[in-house]
């Protein structure tokens, strides 16, 4: 869809004054920048199949942000046709704090850490409806979903089988962990940094219900390797004091099950990331002894 079928088919955009393409990140569904009026914003386009959680979930926003979270409330839900919906956001000023930590000493990463655990241990305080299904058995099945994938993918990593079967044995584990809202994709490239503070948390496009403990998958897959004082700072934010022992048990369930994920996902969407995405995935091996340990090394020092 072009700006002048943007303009034409959305009402509130008829007046924009520009509509450009946003190309950062890895959102499956295109998004564009906006002007209108003396304001900018965030259009995205999606499959019509998303819309009712969408509505739902700029709601479930629109209540953070009266709660007083640092998140941004949709401006506008709506189809385009039973095929296509769309939605409205304003535009969040400010540097990624990938971008901020590039520049940063230890002190502020561990501080912007802390900010970035005390907001994801307020998002995780929305519990999920009644209506919303078992964690673990959505988990499990999603699990065997991705190990299925990884055996035909024709790309292979050291440890894989082993791995499937350590699995399987801690699995009991996550059993009875809570339905809580999940952002789904905490990562530094949808924190918002300015004047060396957190001021925002973007990107809701994953966002779901289920253990509020895996959120902390991205943190393991890619905080570390930009910042290891920003990842321990976020968990010393998210709970407020000594990590408990239980949250590692998970944890490192929840990484192991992310190597055959992540790679899954690399493969399908992109191809050409596999060997550092297969490189990742070694460094995770190494840092939980190929998961004899439950806390990794960067954790531990």
């Amino acid at each position: 869809m072009d700006r002048e079928e943007i303009k034409q088919n959305i009402g509130w955009l008829k007046s924009a004054t520009r509509i450009e393409p946003l190309t950062i990140g890895y959102s499956s569904y295109p998004k564009f920048y906006v002007i209108n009026g003396q304001r900018e914003y965030v259009l995205q386009l999606m499959d019509g199949t998303r819309f009712t959680w969408q509505r739902e979930l700029a709601e479930n926003v629109q209540t953070m942000s009266a709660d007083g979270l640092p998140v941004v409330p949709f401006v506008e839900v709506g189809r385009l046709s039973t095929h296509s919906a769309y939605s409205i956001r304003p535009y969040f000023r400010g540097n990624d704090a990938k971008t901020e930590l590039a520049t940063a000493d230890e002190a502020t990463a561990y501080k912007l850490g802390i900010e970035a655990g005390q907001v994801l241990a307020a998002l995780h305080g929305y519990a999920a409806p009644a209506s919303v299904a078992d964690w673990a058995e959505r988990c499990q099945a999603k699990h065997q979903r991705y190990v299925t994938a990884y055996r035909t993918s024709g790309v292979e990593f050291e440890q894989a089988e082993q791995l499937i079967a350590w699995i399987e044995q801690q699995i009991p584990r996550i059993a009875d962990r809570p339905n809580r809202f999940q952002h789904d994709d905490f990562h530094l490239g949808n924190l918002i940094v300015r004047d060396g503070s957190l001021v925002g948390v973007i990107d809701f496009d994953q966002a779901d219900y289920g253990d509020p403990w895996h959120d902390f998958v991205k943190l393991g897959l890619f905080t570390v390797e930009q910042s290891i004082p920003f990842a321990r700072g976020q968990l010393k934010g998210y709970f407020d004091g000594p990590v408990p022992e239980a949250f590692w048990d998970v944890y490192s369930i929840y990484m192991a099950m992310a190597l055959f994920s992540a790679l899954v996902w690399t493969i399908r969407n992109h191809p050409e990331e596999v060997t550092e995405m297969t490189g990742r995935l070694t460094r995770i091996l190494a840092a939980h002894d190929n998961f004899s340990r439950r806390i990794p090394v960067w954790y531990t020092g």
